[in-house]
């Protein structure tokens, strides 16, 4: 008796066997059969979408703000996207050589409207600042140098002087210089505060970045080489002062911790 009962064991078990074998093939040849309709499906609808002129480029849109100097862009846009299916068009590829062209555009955007239109948005650089060096250099808060423009009103923007550079820098070129950096920082708290806006920035000198010098109106300011906001909330505190005309002062030593104020020469003339 326990030798047939093993016995009867052995077949129940091998029957299970074959039927679990027999689930997990039809399984497989299902999950086969499944992918084989995904793999078909996606193979036709991706050669429908990228070869039906439903998705042909028609017009390419860049939104200029007006700006005249980019009106080119749009033309030279079209000439490489219409008539293109407008999926197989590489948006990254188009923003990277539209930065390159050109560098007075800090961040481009490219996005597909559905169903035949490419629309082109930018934020354009500011001019921040000129380097007076051999050449003038007109560069943005991110150092980033732009083309020389007619349009830029260079009385307006404040100059930097004694930065050193080795090589003229192209437009769309980043300059890598502490001393620049340094002095842009001192800009951004001279912007930040609210005191580029009521003295004019004549300029910056950077020529010793120990004691930087800022020239507003027709006074300077000895402001060191660090700690330029609270040196200048307490040239603030000078400037509110009615009791100190700086029409008569010659600069503002503020490195130290009691300000030194000196005035105008007043020349003698003798009878």
């Amino acid at each position: 008796m326990p030798r047939a009962r093993k016995t009867a064991k052995k077949k129940v078990s091998a029957k299970n066997t074959r039927n679990n074998t027999k689930k997990n093939l039809a399984v497989l040849l299902l999950f086969l059969f499944l992918a084989g309709v995904i793999v078909f499906v996606s193979y036709e609808a991706w050669n429908f979408f990228t070869s039906s002129p439903f998705f042909t480029i028609k017009d390419v849109r860049v939104n200029t703000n007006g700006n005249v100097a980019l009106s080119k862009l749009e033309r030279e846009m079209k000439d490489l996207c219409v008539s293109k299916n407008i999926f197989l068009v590489d948006l990254n590829w188009v923003a990277d050589s539209v930065k390159k062209e050109y560098s007075q555009l800090k961040k481009v955007e490219v996005r597909r409207v559905f169903p035949s239109k490419i629309e082109i948005n930018f934020i354009q650089r500011e001019p921040s600042v000129i380097i007076k060096a051999n050449y003038d250099i007109v560069i943005d808060d991110d150092r980033t140098v732009l083309a020389n423009d007619d349009k830029i009103d260079k009385s307006k923007l404040p100059r930097i002087i004694g930065i050193n550079l080795q090589h003229y820098p192209p437009p769309g070129e980043r300059i890598d210089s502490a001393p620049l950096a340094q002095t842009l920082n001192l800009y951004g708290v001279l912007k930040a505060n609210g005191i580029a806006g009521r003295f004019k920035v004549n300029y910056i000198d950077a020529s010793n970045t120990s004691n930087i010098l800022v020239k507003l109106d027709d006074f300077i300011l000895k402001l060191g080489r660090d700690n330029f906001l609270s040196k200048l909330v307490k040239f603030e505190e000078i400037s509110s002062d009615p009791k100190v005309n700086l029409k008569d002062i010659d600069y503002i030593d503020l490195r130290f911790e009691e300000t030194v104020i000196s005035p105008k020469k007043v020349s003698s003339v003798k009878s």
